[in-house]
């Protein structure tokens, strides 16, 4: 998969960066930081809740989600986006079971592996959860009432 990024200069800044620079806002990222699991599983759900919506029905449907009192139970997870009232309704079930069934089966391969950028991982992971299909560029990165984070890399 071709990407169109061009990180010369953000490698760049990064490279440059020393401890003054990042310490101050360690503790930041470690609150975002994923702490389990079904922390991760959020995001992904967040990331597809937002495809083709706007933030109020991203919102929504992900608030119909984030309990994940439906992940062994299709029928309660279309119940779930039924009541997200965000569209595209069968394919978000499809979607999200699919990922969800991956996830448990192997959920090491939805973290990013020694030496991988970003980038790669972004372009695994896509490819590995709709193989040939060009969904969405979101991955998990933002949660609700944490804005400062991005959900599109």
């Amino acid at each position: 998969m071709e990407t169109y990024l061009h990180t010369e200069q953000a490698t760049a800044v990064i490279e440059a960066m020393t401890p003054c620079d990042y310490l101050p806002r360690l503790s930041y990222f470690l609150d975002i930081a994923p702490i389990d699991h079904a922390d991760y599983i959020r995001r992904w759900l967040f990331a597809y809740a937002t495809i083709r919506n706007g933030w109020q029905q991203s919102l929504h449907l992900y608030r119909e989600l984030e309990d994940l009192a439906w992940v062994n139970d299709k029928d309660k997870l279309q119940a779930a986006i039924l009541r997200g009232k965000a569209g595209f309704h069968n394919v978000r079930v499809r979607y999200i079971w699919d990922f969800i069934e991956k996830f448990h089966s192997d959920p090491d391969s939805f973290f990013p592996r020694a030496g991988e950028t970003w980038v790669s991982f972004r372009n695994r992971l896509v490819g590995a959860t709709h193989p040939g299909d060009d969904l969405a560029r979101a991955v998990p990165g933002s949660l609700p009432g944490r804005p400062h984070a991005t959900a599109v890399w």
